[in-house]
């Protein structure tokens, strides 16, 4: 991934921590809503990271595939607002 791309993916995954913490409080639909697009937002690190492998399609299909390195938890926890 490009550096630009990277810091990108990053902040969108910082915003949707934040965004969590505050609909997570509200239970309910906001809660499932909330946990859902967080899923969704830190999953885009890994997905970038996976296309620029560029891999091929019968590595999809192996069962010990290796998850590319991409925004994970740590990163999240050490960066600043």
């Amino acid at each position: 991934m490009t550096p630009d791309l990277d810091d990108r993916v990053l902040r969108l995954a910082c915003r949707a921590v934040d965004m969590y913490g505050l609909l997570e409080h509200r239970g309910g639909a906001a809660r499932e809503v909330a946990r859902q697009y967080l899923r969704a937002a830190t999953s885009v690190g890994a997905n970038c990271a996976e296309a620029a492998a560029g891999q091929i399609k019968a590595d999809f299909y192996r069962k010990d595939l290796d998850c590319p390195q991409g925004v994970s938890g740590g990163d999240l926890l050490v960066t600043p607002d």
